[in-house]
């Protein structure tokens, strides 16, 4: 069957029945494209009944020729291709041609001059035929202007051959040295009397041009009057200027003492005659073998004329590149003789004219192994001093293509390697700009093809470390249709931590490997790469300077009209220099859209250990598509040009099912809803997500819990983590907390009963995995043994937690808020509650249930409170027992109304944690020597709170809008005096937030 997307001018090939191919290659071209198919080259010319010029029937080089034209300069040839065509011009008028066959005879052209013009197949050809001695004078000077687009400049050897070339000095057409001879042979029919024509090239007289718009050139010929009117000549006397295009196939053949390129013959000449030694090339065009593999290959050769008709050896080399007019001193390099035949033929009636073949397996083996698309060949006799090896065989020439040189190659493809990947998705690439995969055990995938019917094929990968000596491991896959993509995962165990390595592929179909791929490389790290220049950070410190930064987020802002989009701005520490950070902005992931609510959580952490602090900004309302809040989290880099501008640790983005992270996006899950971050005490940092709407196994807002550590990307619910069902409305995972030691989830929609609906529950779990999940290490309700008071519908028990490192080492506090709780005695509601536990081993007990109405706790139980809406904790020294200075307790009561009047003005508590009885409480409010400026109504003071070791950070996000630091240190002495405030509208900071500061860092 033949492959017709391979066939060419000069090629053709067949998919064999037995699997591989066959290609016939020729040395020139056979065969033109017409419409979507080819048709053979037949340069019969016939007259184009539109206007009257000659044209070739089907010519790759469209040839047109003149029709009768009157006086004055006309187009009398026309070929090429492209903007390499050509006009070769002609003075004077013609007559209508004579067709024979490729040739155009314009009868008298010039007075006893026949102006002949043949079709070569690459060009043309054209002779003046002097017909008699008193025709000498209409030749002694022969102007042909030649055009075209291309036709900038031509180069000339020393012997008079020519190259047309374009303004780059690439080569467009050869015009080998004009020669004349007359009508005596030789007695192998070659011109006995030959004479070379003096011609000289220059830049196109202006008047000569027939298109203004194209550059030209001159052939000036000046014949050699004394040569042709000598006593000796025999008429008639030919004058061939010859003009060829340049072409990826072509043959010739150099001799000793002969000065013209033989390009365009019809025959090439090879061996020792007694005028002088000849050579044949043939320059093929060899584009479809590059990459195969050679079965066989012949070449074959009509010889019409020999020395003998005695067996003689002659051979086939791989030469050097053959230039595009050989002379017998510019020959290419003899490289390697890569075979013989002795056929010989031609000589007499006892062996008459026929075709010649040799083995040439060898030759284009060596050629497709070296990717070589033009295959270069010389043919020369075995011994070029006898002249009985002299052969002469047919050039690919329009006069004889039936018997033009042909080479059949069968072959075999060698399997290809195409797209390469690597799972996490990387780019395949080497050096500095290798990625960082975060994975020990990636997938390496490749796409194997091959050409040939029927195969079948397979893949073979290897990994190495970037520098080592040997592999590491190897995988050989099973086999498949071509086209298939195959993968291999590297083995566990076979990568570490911070590891570069690099893997190649290569493919097999069942006989022949392709060769290896490039490598592809990449560094594995679980964490995120680190950033160099961070060594001097400090806890906060997202710029390394050594001074904290903070983070006020306003979910609520509006970025480039997109109501409620989100931002977060940072706070130089050094300088008070800010800015925003927004969606929109080029280092992050996506764009602002409305209602996304981009920073409504915040975790600040070091997640590449670098020393530069780096923040998880939760998204929780960002739709995906049409489906609406289903949540993001992108993890921001600090580096030492700031928070999330290293082009080294561009931001990672989480969302279910992309880049390991387990699940699916659906409607409303509401991931990142609540973060909470920090590093185990190996120093692993990790990173916590709730995705509090996200419904499990057809429970609607069930939620779930993501825990990130390293190479582990796992959720759980509460019914596969341990600690109860996951049932409708729980919203597991709303709040969050951890230590080194722990982390805690919050379900505060959790109830027992009808009666006790989002009554609420908190988890503890260690960072310790038991089935790939963290290990529940405690559960705890207000119905839970030993706990204060009693679930209750609405209470709301863990809608805000905390954790802090306690003691002795290992232990965890946990501070849990209970805004909705009541107090019957009072006959309030939501005055609010807050419970402490002790997390030690598996034992989850409480320390102390704290209200308003608590000895030394300030204020009273009233409605509305919500104490316990927000709550934090601090250990400023979890190296040694804790104090009433250094564990401590903030809780927010957003709904306290200030002397009655004020509404929902708020006020946070701050106290000693971890103790059932309080020595002080120090209230933080607006006060003299406290925050500034009056109360307003629903200020909700204590609804954003934020901590650092050594700071409380407290916000205004509605009325009179600000943020304050506070010390710890100050705190546990009583004053709630602001060390540090910022505000809208003052120091850098732009006016018009809506919600600032409802998460500060």
């Amino acid at each position: 069957m033949q492959v017709d997307e391979l066939t060419s001018e000069t090629t053709e090939v067949w998919a064999l029945p037995e699997g591989g191919f066959e290609a016939t290659l020729s040395s020139g071209p056979v065969r033109v494209r017409r419409d979507a198919g080819w048709v053979p080259m037949d340069l019969t010319l016939v007259k184009d009944p539109a206007d009257g010029s000659v044209r070739t029937v089907a010519d790759p080089y469209d040839v047109r020729l003149a029709g009768a034209t009157s006086v004055g300069s006309h187009e009398l040839a026309v070929f090429g291709t492209g903007e390499d065509r050509l006009s070769v011009v002609w003075d004077g008028a013609l007559p209508e041609p004579v067709l024979q066959s490729n040739k155009a005879t314009y009868v008298d052209a010039r007075p006893g001059v026949d102006l002949v013009v043949e079709a070569t197949g690459t060009g043309v050809e054209t002779f003046l035929i002097v017909k008699s001695r008193a025709a000498v004078d209409q030749v002694r000077e022969i102007v042909f202007p030649v055009t075209g687009k291309n036709a900038a400049a031509i180069e000339r050897d020393q012997h008079g051959n020519m190259t047309i070339v374009d303004g780059s000095g690439r080569g467009v057409a050869e015009v080998p040295a004009p020669e004349m001879w007359d009508a005596a042979l030789t007695p192998t029919n070659e011109p006995a009397r030959v004479r070379a024509v003096d011609t000289q090239a220059s830049a196109l007289v202006q008047g000569r041009r027939t298109s203004q718009a194209e550059p030209g050139l001159e052939l000036r010929l000046t014949p050699d009057v004394a040569w042709m009117t000598d006593a000796a000549a025999s008429w008639p006397l030919v004058i061939d200027p010859v003009i060829n295009a340049l072409t990826n196939s072509y043959d010739i053949y150099a001799k000793e003492g002969e000065t013209t390129h033989k390009g365009g013959n019809n025959d090439l000449h090879f061996g020792h005659a007694s005028n002088g030694t000849a050579r044949a090339f043939i320059r093929w065009d060899s584009t479809v073998l590059v990459g195969t593999s050679i079965t066989s290959a012949s070449l074959k050769l009509f010889n019409y004329y020999s020395g003998t008709c005695s067996p003689r050896e002659w051979q086939v080399w791989t030469t050097g590149s053959i230039p595009n007019g050989v002379l017998w001193g510019n020959q290419p390099a003899w490289i390697t003789n890569q075979s013989s035949s002795t056929e010989t033929t031609g000589f007499s009636t006892s062996c008459g004219d026929g075709w010649v073949s040799v083995d040439a397996t060898n030759f284009f083996r060596t050629a497709a192994a070296a990717g070589d698309t033009s295959a270069d060949m010389g043919i020369k006799a075995a011994s070029e001093t006898d002249v009985t090896y002299w052969k002469q065989v047919r050039a690919n020439h329009a006069s004889y293509l039936d018997f033009a040189p042909v080479a059949t190659v069968t072959y075999n493809s060698y399997p290809t390697v195409g797209t390469l990947s690597t799972s996490p998705a990387t780019a395949c690439v080497t050096g500095s700009a290798r990625p960082v995969i975060n994975t020990l055990t990636p997938q390496l995938s490749a796409v194997i093809s091959d050409v040939d019917a029927g195969a079948v094929v397979k893949a073979e990968f290897e990994w190495w470390a970037v520098g080592g000596g040997a592999k590491i491991g190897s995988a050989i896959t099973g086999t498949a249709a071509p086209g298939t993509t195959f993968s291999s995962t590297v083995p566990s165990g076979a990568f570490t931590e911070g590891g570069i390595y690099q893997w190649r592929t290569r493919g097999n179909d069942g006989s022949l490997d392709s060769n290896w791929s490039s490598f592809c490389e990449f560094q594995v790290m679980i964490l995120p790469p680190p950033v160099p220049g961070c060594a001097n950070g400090v806890d906060g410190d997202f710029n390394g300077d050594g001074v904290r930064d903070v983070l006020i987020a306003d979910p609520q802002a509006t970025v480039n009209g997109d109501a409620n989009a989100g931002l977060v701005r940072i706070i130089n520490g050094s300088d008070g220099a800010t800015r925003a950070i927004t969606q929109d902005d080029a280092e992050v992931v996506g764009d602002s859209e409305p209602d996304d609510r981009f920073g409504h959580a915040l975790a600040i952490f070091d997640a590449n250990k670098d020393g530069c602090a780096d923040v998880a900004v939760g998204t929780p309302f960002e739709d995906s598509g049409s489906t609406v809040d289903t949540g993001e989290v992108q993890l921001l880099f600090g580096s030492p040009s700031g928070l999330n501008r290293s082009s080294s640790a561009p931001p990672m983005l989480y969302e279910q099912g992309a880049n390991g992270v387990p699940g699916a996006k659906a409607a409303s899950d509401n991931f990142g809803f609540s973060l909470t971050a920090g590093q185990t005490p190996a120093g692993q940092p990790f990173l916590v997500v709730g995705a509090p709407g996200e419904d499990v196994s057809g429970h609607a807002d069930a939620g779930v819990v993501y825990y990130f550590r390293g190479s582990v990307k796992v959720a759980f619910d509460q019914s596969n983590g341990g600690g109860g069902t996951a049932e409708t409305d729980d919203r597991f995972g709303y709040a969050v907390a951890a230590t080194p030691y722990h982390l805690a989830a919050s379900a505060p929609g959790e109830g027992k009963n009808a009666n006790t609906q989002f009554a609420g529950q908190v988890n503890v779990y260690s960072h310790t995995l038991t089935s790939n999940l963290p290990t529940r290490t405690g559960t705890v309700d207000q119905d839970s043994s030993g706990i204060s008071d009693a679930m209750e519908a609405d209470d709301t028990f863990g809608k805000s937690i905390a954790m802090a490192p306690y003691w002795p080492a290992g232990d965890s506090i946990l501070a849990v808020g209970v805004p909705g709780e009541d107090d019957s005695t009072a006959n309030a509601t939501d005055v609010g509650l807050v419970q402490q536990f002790k997390m030690s081993g598996t034992s989850l007990t409480e320390l102390a249930a704290i209200s308003q109405a608590t000895a030394n706790i300030a204020d009273d139980n009233e409605a509305g409170d919500l104490f316990g809406e927000k709550v934090l904790l601090v250990n400023t020294n979890p190296g040694v027992a804790p104090t009433g200075q250094t564990l401590l307790i903030a809780v927010g009561a957003p709904g306290e109304d200030i002397s009655g009047q004020v509404v929902d003005a708020g006020n946070i508590h701050v106290f000693a944690a971890g103790t059932a009885t309080p020595a002080s409480d120090t209230l933080v409010e607006r006060a003299a020597g406290k925050l500034p400026s009056s109360s307003g109504p629903r200020e909700l003071l204590g609804y954003g709170m934020g901590a650092s070791q050594a700071e409380l950070f407290v916000s205004s996000p509605y009325h009179n809008q600000g943020v304050w630091a506070l010390p710890w240190s100050a705190l546990a002495a009583g004053s709630a005096a602001p060390a540090q405030s910022w505000q809208p509208g003052a120091a850098g900071i732009p006016a018009g937030a809506v919600a600032f500061g409802t998460q500060v860092g």
